[in-house]
């Protein structure tokens, strides 16, 4: 199976599958779609995405549920490092997107953000959100022109970490519609076209920078950053920075050998 086709049916499956759960008065856990979603893509496609999944206290220190880094005849990489959060139905709202541990002094979005720019390479920042929700109440805006519009693809949609964030600094907010207009189909990342030729990690490089980093360098640039976010701050130029590399980080290698290895705790 093509790996477009891969992310599209995925999506359309959890689109589906949410929907199901609630007919029947359950909600499922994030944690289940991510196991299975990542089981089918390194199934199919273990040399176009490696993928490296977090442990509970991994996923503590980074905010992050699980890492991709893209690659294509080029020999190039690109790393994502994402976290995942489910729709819950009864509310339309994605109850956790702004979670913050009892022990914790800081939000995951803000967690996720410096964990994967202060890696070496940096990676881009992500949200997966699981999705459904009724098409005739809820508006959105097809951003893929390579593939004709298809609400299910949505199932599974890629948000930039940054806006996470500033939806929390308004007013804590997580409900579909707040959130609709920045989220994009996952199999746009891999599959489009429409912003950049080239293989896999340059393609998605070039959605990346067109459909999800936009937003992110207006809300950047427009709000004020106070003594508290100093730190946070100095983290923004690598942001801008990120593209392509040569070489991904040790641990990638190591785990494309076969080797079952934790990334640096540092990261």
């Amino acid at each position: 199976m093509a790996l477009c086709d891969t992310f599209r049916d995925r999506a359309e499956w959890t689109w589906d599958v949410p929907n199901r759960a609630f007919n029947v008065k359950s909600q499922l856990l994030e944690e289940t779609l991510t196991d299975l979603n990542v089981l089918e893509l390194r199934f199919n496609h273990p040399k176009d995405v490696i993928t490296k999944t977090f442990t509970k206290p991994q996923e503590a220190s980074t905010g992050a549920d699980w890492e991709w880094w893209l690659t294509g005849p080029s020999n190039q990489w690109l790393g994502f490092r994402i976290q995942a959060k489910v729709i819950e139905l009864r509310s339309s709202t994605y109850k956790h997107l702004h979670y913050k541990g009892k022990h914790s002094t800081s939000f995951q979005s803000d967690m996720l953000i410096q964990s994967a720019l202060s890696n070496s390479p940096a990676l881009v920042p992500l949200y997966c959100l699981y999705s459904f929700w009724d098409p005739q109440a809820v508006q959105s805006r097809w951003p893929c022109g390579t593939f004709s519009s298809n609400v299910k693809s949505y199932g599974c949609s890629l948000m930039s970490a940054f806006q996470v964030r500033k939806l929390r600094q308004s007013s804590y907010q997580n409900d579909i519609n707040s959130l609709v207009s920045y989220m994009k189909p996952w199999q746009c990342l891999v599959c489009c076209q429409g912003y950049g030729a080239g293989d896999l990690p340059n393609r998605a490089w070039a959605y990346w920078g067109a459909q999800l980093r936009s937003a992110d360098e207006v809300s950047i640039m427009n709000r004020e950053v106070s003594d508290a976010d100093d730190a946070f701050s100095n983290l923004v130029g690598r942001y801008r920075e990120i593209s392509p590399v040569d070489t991904p980080p040790e641990y990638v290698l190591r785990l494309m050998e076969g080797e079952l290895i934790e990334p640096d705790r540092r990261t």
